[in-house]
Order: C-alpha cells, then sequence, then structure tokens
C-alpha cells in the first residue's frame, strides 16, 4: 500500500494550533477564520488515521499519536518560519524587485493587466515576480514581508486593519447565456429569472467568504451553482458553452445586452457588484510599494477587452 503524502501546510498550522493552544487562537496567529483552521485539523487527522487532538475537555490536549507527530510538524513551522524571514530580507534589499501576490483566478483579469502593463511602463528596471495562491495564504505572507503587495477582490477584505488598499473600478454581475437559451432574447435578467437553474461558477468561489459576499444574493434566488474545472475566465466561459448553461461573469459598465461569439452576456438587473483591490502593508513606506500603490489610481477606466492589453513578457511567475 503506498503512503500517503500529507501537504506540509497542513502541518505546519498543526504546529501552530499546539503553540496557540486552541485552535481558535492558531487560527488568530495565522490571520485565517476559525473554521477553516479547525477543517484543517480534520484533514490531517484523516490523512494521519488518528485522532490528533483532544478537545473534549475545557482545554485542548495532544493524544499520543499527536505528541508522536508533532516534533516533525514543528520542524516543519520552524523551516518556514526561517524561510519567510530569509525570503523577507532578501526582497525588502532590493527596490528594483516587487513580489506581487495573487489568486489563480486573476490569471488574465485585465485590471491585473493593466496594472502590471502601467507598472512596467513607469519603471522599465523594475522585475515584477507573481506569486499564486489562496487570499489567506497571501495575506499571511504580506504581513510576514515575503510579497510586497495582495491583488485580490476587495468583497470581505476591506475590513481588514493592518493594510492600506488601492481600489479599481468595481463590475457588475452579467449572465452569459447560450444564444439558444429562452432568456437570451430578453434586454436584459433579474435573479428570480435564474431560479431554480445551474449556473457556472470560477471554483475559488466555493469558499465560504466568496459565498457569503459575492453569491449570497444568488443562494436566496434559489440559483443553483455549477463549478467550473478551471479558475481562468475563457475556461470556465467555454466550460458552460459546452454543457449548455449560463456562467457568472462580472464585468465594467452596464450595458443592457452584448454578444460574444455563440454566447450572450445580460446584464443583471439587481446591479451586483465586486471590486478588484491592491493590498499592501499599512507600515511599508518603501519607494517601490508606493510606486506600484500609485499605479492603480493612474490605470485608466477600461476601454478594451482584457484580450486586447499586452503585458511584457519580463515577469517571473512562482508559486
Amino acid at each position: 500500500m503506498a503512503a500517503r503524502i500529507i501537504d506540509p501546510v497542513l502541518a505546519i498550522n498543526f504546529a501552530l494550533v499546539v503553540e496557540a493552544g486552541s485552535i481558535t487562537a492558531g487560527a488568530a496567529m495565522a490571520n485565517v477564520p476559525q473554521p477553516w483552521m479547525s477543517t484543517q485539523m480534520k484533514k490531517l487527522e484523516h490523512l494521519v488515521g488518528e485522532k490528533l487532538l483532544d478537545r473534549s475537555s475545557r482545554h485542548m490536549e495532544l493524544t499520543e499519536a499527536g505528541r508522536r507527530l508533532l516534533p516533525f510538524a514543528q520542524a516543519l513551522l520552524d523551516a518556514d518560519r526561517a524561510m519567510q524571514a530569509h525570503l523577507a530580507k532578501s526582497r525588502a534589499s532590493s527596490e528594483r524587485m516587487i513580489r506581487l501576490g495573487a489568486p489563480h483566478y486573476t490569471i488574465g483579469d485585465p485590471d491585473r493587466n493593466r496594472l502590471l502593463a502601467q507598472m512596467i511602463r513607469h519603471r522599465p528596471d523594475l522585475h515584477i515576480d507573481v506569486l499564486t495562491g489562496h487570499p489567506q495564504e497571501l495575506f499571511r505572507w504580506l504581513r510576514s514581508g515575503v510579497i510586497d503587495c495582495v491583488f485580490t477582490v476587495v468583497n470581505g477584505y476591506d475590513t481588514l486593519r493592518d493594510v492600506r488598499i488601492a481600489r479599481f473600478e468595481r463590475r457588475f454581475a452579467y449572465a452569459l447565456l447560450p444564444r439558444g437559451d429562452p432568456l437570451a432574447s430578453a434586454p436584459s435578467i433579474r435573479l428570480a429569472d435564474l431560479a431554480g437553474r445551474d449556473l457556472v461558477i470560477a471554483p475559488d468561489h466555493a469558499n465560504a467568504r466568496s459565498r457569503r459576499i459575492s453569491l449570497a444574493p444568488f443562494e436566496r434566488a434559489g440559483v443553483k451553482f455549477v463549478m467550473a474545472p478551471d479558475e481562468n475566465r475563457q475556461v470556465i466561459e467555454s466550460f458552460a458553452a459546452q454543457l449548455g448553461l449560463p456562467c457568472l461573469r462580472w464585468s465594467y459598465g452596464r450595458d443592457q445586452q452584448r454578444d460574444q461569439g455563440e454566447q450572450r452576456c445580460l446584464f443583471i438587473e439587481e446591479g451586483l457588484t465586486i471590486g478588484m483591490a491592491l493590498f499592501c502593508r499599512s507600515d511599508d513606506t518603501r519607494l517601490k510599494v508606493r510606486h506600484i500603490m500609485n499605479c492603480v489610481a493612474e490605470v485608466a477606466q477600461p476601454e478594451a477587452p482584457a484580450a486586447d492589453i499586452a503585458v511584457p513578457d519580463r515577469l517571473g511567475q512562482a508559486g
């Protein structure tokens, strides 16, 4: 029987929880929601095949299996901290290197493309290293100095106290429907028109934060979600077209109707919006960080689709 491969992040979080004394305190230390940290512990216990934490009493205690695993998890946590400290020190020493964190679903995003193009236009000597990951992980790296900025959706993260935010133009909710769909001939639609129907969405939108903030109106209207196999917008729309289903799209402006090949994009009349933003630490006054934050304000209102925006091929990809 092949050995199970354990995600090192699960073990690192286990060591954090033990160090903090509880799952709640460990979640606070890692700047992640408590339910997410609790799920991480359950996943690790499932992979190990034994209970690691005894939470039946008032105080959390390690089981025998937990005590055996802890030295290995602690070594991973120590190594992670040492690596982050090393990276923070080396990155801070270079004013010509920007480490930008961004979720996978922002690949091809028009605001991200415009931001990168503007940065390179103003600072041709600047090298931009893009690190991808889950937003919760990216904000942890931001606070520890591993990355300089985070580009992600603003919904749900605009209440963070220790960051500065530069916002992009807000986007409105549209439904992209096959031309043969009964709703496709309408000038616009309402959420009630989608009640009981399947709607294709990006897989990242399955996380609790996005669902609570961005998708709650759809859930209340009785819309059912189908997860696309990838977070890239072109893949999502192609997947929806193959299934003959509508998909959710966030776009600029309030155009009532637009055609896109064999699909038709219809404005959802409730005027639901999301917005992208760039985050940096509130105490970070380095010149290169001020430069990238200023670039957000300089990015003009979009006049062309994302596919028409060229980004110079000088970017590093990591993660």
